[in-house]
């Protein structure tokens, strides 16, 4: 009677029992009668039972000022043979204490020492910050909030896989900084427990920057946690205010770094309906996303993202393989009404400063589709892409462009610094670091100018231009021979080239386009290259083995 939790645990000599643990100090009356019974042998040892109780019991951990005080433990215990442990049972059938202010009651049952049975629950309110600092969690930096809890579980300790919890978690203002994560801020909502899974009843909070708004299932977590190669999923609707897709990708997180890093866990699974207010990502902001985001096996699925951006609608489906060190990406996009120069504002110009977005204006709709490779800093490998757009531009304009502005020697219309143009439609091929450019007429205010031609990714150009022949009084008309034709409609047309680099480039008479009819090759060049790569796609979405909606199914058994 009357002895001391401290005394108690002295006299344990278990490995188990931690350093950190012992390290604890108690207060309170512990008292228990304990009965010996039967013979001593080397085959048979006595049965020991008896009954315990803990009585405003206090325990603290040194330098710490939350404390677990006004505990109250009533419960019997019992081992048929000292020998074995097997068959023997510990029941808490009172179990009561208070951490900072809030209250925590409960049972307990242990049954069998040996392969132990447990019988658990709990049921009160918890502060994260006091549990915290109570005792640290290794990775954890910080926590707060309030848990409202009540909780049942019963399983087995060596069987991780048999076990029933069932209950709920209200979760109240949490926030909780994991090391080297990003801060999750301001989690609120209710977490009902249905054994592995998890329903996330509106679950609210931030993520950094970024909120989000989850209704739906956490998959498999316990069987995640107990088994490294086990799958974790959620499936969910998702719904946010805000992302920001910049902060969620970088590599250093407490520096704030512009560095990027994108890995998927093979073991993750994720279904997402999507509705996204805003989201950000460098210089693009798109609002008003819904569509499906599905990841399995670290194969990413985006399938009819829709919203608005760049002053205009787009939608966009794509495939993202990550199972290699490169990050494969197929995608095809849709883009209606966007901005001319905002789309080139937002693509940071594609990386070139000889067309900008400085000088273009108008309207663009396209249809895109790519095969990019990226590492995983998420820089792009130029000489994988692989692109067709069709393309097709109204209400443009093209403004103080230096190659147009340099035709004015050659073409009687000296407004050439202000080009409007009412309709423009081309199909543009990327391959082998090369922009391949067909035939396209564009039918200006003051003139109308056919262009084709080749734009490398290294900058280096070699365009050709038709444009009606119109001699200057100063001018001989022999100076033109061999690169003039006449048209069936009568029309005299000047053929010229721009070749050279972006930064340095000449203007020149073209006898060899009239001969060789360069225009028309580049343009079946482009039609026998689109082919080859719609074929690729269409082989590699076979290799892949993919069907949507068998592959990104849960798999209830794995």
């Amino acid at each position: 009677k009357n002895t001391t939790l401290n005394s108690l645990l002295s006299i344990v000599n278990d490995k188990s029992i931690t350093n950190q643990v012992r390290q604890y100090q108690g207060e309170g009356n512990v008292e228990f009668i304990a009965k010996l019974n039967g013979p001593v042998g080397r085959t048979k040892m006595p049965s020991f039972k008896g009954i315990l109780s803990l009585n405003n019991g206090v325990i603290k951990y040194p330098d710490v000022t939350p404390e677990l005080s006004s505990i109250y433990l009533n419960g019997s215990f019992e081992i048929p043979d000292l020998s074995t442990g097997h068959g023997g049972k510990l029941n808490v059938t009172k179990l009561n204490f208070v951490l900072e202010e809030k209250s925590i009651s409960g049972e307990f049952m242990l049954e069998d020492y040996v392969t132990p049975k447990i019988n658990l629950t709990l049921e009160g309110s918890a502060d994260l910050k006091a549990v915290l600092e109570f005792y640290p969690v290794n990775n954890i930096e910080y926590g707060s909030g309030i848990l409202d809890f009540d909780i049942s579980y019963s399983g087995t300790y060596n069987n991780p896989d048999n076990f029933q919890l069932v209950g709920e978690i209200e979760l109240d203002s949490v926030n909780l900084k994991i090391k080297d994560q990003l801060l999750l801020n301001n989690l609120n909502g209710n977490l009902l427990f249905n054994n592995q899974d998890i329903a996330l009843n509106h679950l609210t909070g931030h993520l950094g920057n970024s909120d989000f708004q989850l209704n739906g299932f956490f998959k498999n977590i316990f069987g995640y946690i107990n088994q490294d190669d086990s799958m974790i999923g959620i499936e969910a609707d998702l719904k946010s205010d805000y992302i920001d897709l910049d902060e969620l990708l970088l590599s250093d997180i407490e520096n704030s770094v512009g560095n990027y890093s994108f890995n998927i866990s093979p073991t993750l699974f994720l279904d997402f309906n999507c509705d996204i207010h805003e989201l950000r990502f460098r210089r693009l902001i798109a609002r008003n996303l819904v569509g499906e985001v599905k990841l399995k096996d670290q194969l990413a699925m985006v399938k009819d993202i829709s919203g608005s951006s760049m002053g205009g609608k787009i939608k966009l489906n794509g495939l993202v393989n990550a199972k290699t060190k490169q990050i494969e990406v197929s995608s095809n996009a849709i883009f209606n009404n966007i901005a001319l120069d905002s789309l080139f504002y937002v693509f940071e110009n594609f990386n070139q400063d000889w067309l900008s977005d400085k000088n273009l204006k108008g309207e663009i709709n396209a249809e895109w589709a790519a095969e990019m490779i990226f590492d995983r800093q998420l820089n792009l490998s130029k000489d994988d892409l692989v692109s067709d757009i069709l393309i097709s531009i109204t209400d443009g304009e093209l403004n103080d462009f230096e190659p147009i502005m340099g035709l004015s020697k050659y073409v009687n219309d000296e407004n050439l610094a202000h080009l409007k143009f009412s309709d423009l439609k081309n199909e543009i091929h990327i391959e082998n670091s090369n922009v391949l450019i067909p035939n396209m007429n564009v039918s200006t205010n003051i003139t109308e100018i056919s262009i084709s031609g080749i734009h490398s990714f290294d900058q280096k150009i070699n365009y050709r231009v038709v444009v009606p022949f119109r001699i200057k009084s100063r001018q001989n008309k022999d100076e033109f021979f061999g690169a003039i034709e006449d048209d069936k409609n009568g029309q005299t047309k000047l053929f010229l080239k721009i070749t050279g680099t972006a930064s340095d480039y000449s203007i020149a008479y073209d006898s060899q386009a009239v001969k060789n009819k360069i225009a028309a090759d580049l343009k079946n060049e482009v039609a026998e290259l689109k082919n080859a790569f719609k074929k690729r796609g269409e082989e590699k979405k076979e290799s892949l083995g993919l069907n949507e909606e068998e592959y990104f199914d849960w798999d209830e058994e794995k």
